[in-house]
């Protein structure tokens, strides 16, 4: 059993997480997903962690995957590494704190802070995880009870800006 689905089966005996049921998202999606990702959504339709913490994440579904941009700042921004991020996750009655899921070919997977007072700003965009797994694993580690990344324990998996070369872009 991968480590993805041990999480999902964990998730699953856990009264105050809720799962949506899949769908077949794959076909209502042209977007290309890591392999963790298509997996999850073979599992289920998406999953809100955790509902009666402090801090509530809702992982979305794949027809509710949408560019970061036009989410944050209203367009697509064809020139900046931000244009291959998607939505992810949701903090639960804060429509501003969301983490993006990068579905470029060089970053596939990698996860960033997205909040929108953060979002695509070099030296603020934090990675969060290296792929929808660690991602995942990070949240289910944190309980809801604190955003894993502010907290000073979290090692810093550097900004999303870190030796990016924007004229290659």
């Amino acid at each position: 059993m991968s480590q993805l689905h041990e999480l999902v089966a964990g998730l699953r005996e856990d009264p105050t997480c809720v799962f949506a049921q899949p769908v077949d998202q794959m076909g209502k999606t042209s977007l290309t997903l890591p392999d963790d990702l298509r997996q999850f959504y073979e599992a289920c339709g998406g999953l809100v962690l955790f509902q009666d913490a402090p801090f509530v994440w809702v992982i979305v579904g794949a027809h509710q995957m949408i560019p970061t941009n036009l989410e944050v700042i209203g367009e697509q921004v064809e020139d900046d590494i931000t244009s291959t991020w998607f939505v992810i996750a949701r903090q639960r009655g804060d429509s501003n704190a969301l983490i993006s899921i990068d579905l470029g070919a060089s970053r596939l997977g990698w996860c960033y802070d997205s909040d929108v007072e953060v979002h695509g700003l070099v030296g603020n965009s934090a990675v969060l995880a290296n792929s929808f797994t660690e991602l995942l694993e990070q949240l289910v580690k944190s309980r809801g009870q604190y955003v894993f990344w502010e907290d000073p324990r979290f090692v810093s998996k550097g900004d999303a800006y870190d030796a990016i070369d924007n004229s290659s872009e």
